[in-house]
């Protein structure tokens, strides 16, 4: 091996512990470990949610059917049919979890559940002017979305 090339490998940066921590934890569970301020929430990929959690979390949103089908990126008619095998799918269930996380940390932010709901579904300027619902269609924008809160939370904005 050259001398160049082994100057270039050395100059790759090393993983804090930190890092190393959360990708093994990743890696091994398939699971993303998301820090919070008071706690560490887990966000689960592929393991199916009850329909009626679904239910609950739209109910609790304040979307009707048609919205929270829309939200699902599915046909409504298809919503139904997942009511009556009473399961959602992985990625179904993936963004209904977050929504009921993101709404349980926003009540209690903001020490009001009405509140929350009512930010959950408003455009926010530090989240382009999108509202908190719409970024929760990705991992990427649960952290996003947690991260506004925590920043909320400890008077950043």
């Amino acid at each position: 091996m050259s001398s160049s090339h082994r100057s270039q490998s050395r100059t790759k940066r090393a993983l804090t512990p930190g890092e190393r921590a959360k990708k093994s934890k990743v890696a091994s569970t398939g699971r993303l470990v998301a820090q919070g301020a008071q706690r560490t929430t887990t966000v689960r990929g592929a393991r199916p949610q009850p329909f009626a959690r679904a239910e609950s979390v739209r109910q609790r949103v304040g979307f009707t059917q048609q919205e929270y089908a829309d939200f699902l990126g599915i046909d409504a008619r298809t919503y139904a049919r997942r009511g009556e095998e009473d399961r959602l799918r992985g990625g179904e269930s993936l963004q209904v979890e977050m929504v009921d996380l993101i709404l349980e940390e926003a009540s209690r932010v903001f020490r009001d559940p009405e509140l929350a709901r009512k930010w959950l579904r408003s455009p926010i300027v530090s989240l382009d002017n999108k509202r908190p619902i719409d970024h929760l269609d990705s991992i990427g924008g649960y952290e996003r979305v947690k991260d506004t809160l925590g920043k909320i939370e400890y008077g950043m904005y």
